[in-house]
């Protein structure tokens, strides 16, 4: 529920600053506002090329595991995103006044799409020289102190040495998926045992630290 919540809000913020935009246009100069608007697709435009960089194979570092969110989360991309380019060009073609919310609407409703079309799994798994993390959120955990890591549909679990187990959940595990990111950790974690496990269960403890 958290990870989805999330996804929501990533979709969902694009309107929302488009609101704030067009309210900060009325209290202060247009200038402000378009440098406002211009910082923001930036940020955006780094997301994208950053997507562009994983898929072109330059984080190797890294494997991206899809969620029981994604399919949802770039549908929804594709229909925000078009419904909101074609309305902003429509806007532009029929209205008689112009303003600068038309053009911010056009780039909003791009910026959408090409995230949808560029879409990458939601969760991910990162291994670098001393640590690996379970997506950004999670704490660094030392290679040295892992014992093993279970994949099981849904669920990711990092077992440790102390006894602390830390997961990633609501994961789309088919048998590619797992055997890819198996495949993946006993590349860069070659003393850990890696299992693809079946009956793992969902109230064994773990961290989300």
């Amino acid at each position: 529920m958290k990870r989805n919540t999330e996804n929501l809000r990533t979709i969902l913020e694009v309107m929302g600053l488009l609101i704030l935009f067009l309210a900060f246009e009325h209290l202060v100069s247009a200038r402000l506002t378009w440098l406002a608007l211009s910082l923001w697709a930036i940020i955006w435009l780094i997301g994208i090329v950053d997507k562009l960089r994983y898929l072109g194979g330059h984080y190797r570092k890294t494997i991206r595991i899809p969620t029981v969110n994604d399919e949802f989360i770039r549908v929804s991309g594709f229909l925000l995103g078009g419904a909101i380019t074609a309305g902003a060009l429509a806007w532009m073609i029929f209205s008689k006044h112009h303003d600068f919310f038309q053009p911010a609407l056009f780039v909003a409703g791009i910026l959408l799409l090409s995230n949808a079309v560029l879409h990458v799994p939601g969760a991910s798994v990162r291994i670098s020289t001393h640590n690996l993390r379970l997506d950004h959120k999670h704490r660094r955990i030392p290679l040295a102190s892992i014992k093993s890591l279970h994949i099981a549909p849904g669920r990711l679990e990092v077992h440790e040495e102390n006894g602390r187990v830390s997961a990633l959940s609501r994961l789309a595990l088919d048998e590619s998926v797992s055997n890819e990111l198996k495949t993946f950790i006993e590349e860069r974690i070659p003393h850990a045992t890696v299992l693809i496990d079946h009956g793992i269960s969902t109230d064994s403890a773990h961290s989300h630290l």
